[in-house]
């Protein structure tokens, strides 16, 4: 949705009221353009290095597997005792493993808005 909205915004003309904006919006979405298609469009205009692309692209993908998993994470899953995720039990793989995913995407989420809007600086 961040994504959608600053491509909009950047794209449509500034007297754009906002039902003319969802129309855009929804006009992109019946063009087939949203999820990575759309992140991409998005980023390209604000000619982000090569390097922090590709860290984007990486995370969306990793983080992709978790949203939509695939029939053999599923069976995976199927075939775990997975009793300690629904009791008070702590794993400190699972929590390092979070940590550092949520420390990649915030680096990137900063360094996005901050590139993007940069005269706050």
């Amino acid at each position: 949705m961040t994504a959608l909205g600053y491509y909009v915004d950047s794209t449509c003309h500034p007297d754009f009221n906002l039902d003319q904006r969802v129309d855009v919006a929804a006009l992109l979405e019946s063009e087939k353009i949203y999820g990575w298609r759309l992140v991409e469009k998005a980023l390209d205009m604000l000619n982000l290095d090569r390097s922090v692309l590709d860290e984007v692209r990486s995370l969306w993908r990793y983080l992709c597997s978790y949203v939509h998993p695939s029939t053999s994470s599923f069976k995976e899953i199927a075939s775990r005792d997975l009793a300690g995720f629904v009791t008070d039990s702590f794993n400190a793989e699972i929590a390092r493993e979070l940590l550092k995913t949520v420390d990649r995407v915030f680096d990137l989420v900063y360094y996005i808005i901050l590139k993007a809007f940069s005269r706050m600086l």
